[in-house]
């Protein structure tokens, strides 16, 4: 159930990707760039967080 109140601010992928009728987006025209950043434990060896950052890192190369 939507309030009626609120504001938040969103990156335009989640306003295109999770439209509703009930929810208003408006675009912040002179926001800065932001940046994600990713972090894990230094201790964890899991091949799947390996497999992850890999390919993190090739998505941002190209």
């Amino acid at each position: 159930m939507v309030a009626g109140q609120g504001i938040t601010l969103v990156p335009e992928s989640v306003a295109q990707q999770y439209s509703r009728p009930d929810i208003t987006y408006v675009p912040v025209l002179d926001a800065e760039p932001d940046q994600v950043l990713l972090a894990w434990e230094a201790g964890r060896r899991s091949p799947l967080v390996a497999a992850f950052v890999e390919a993190l890192a090739e998505e941002s190369q190209g």
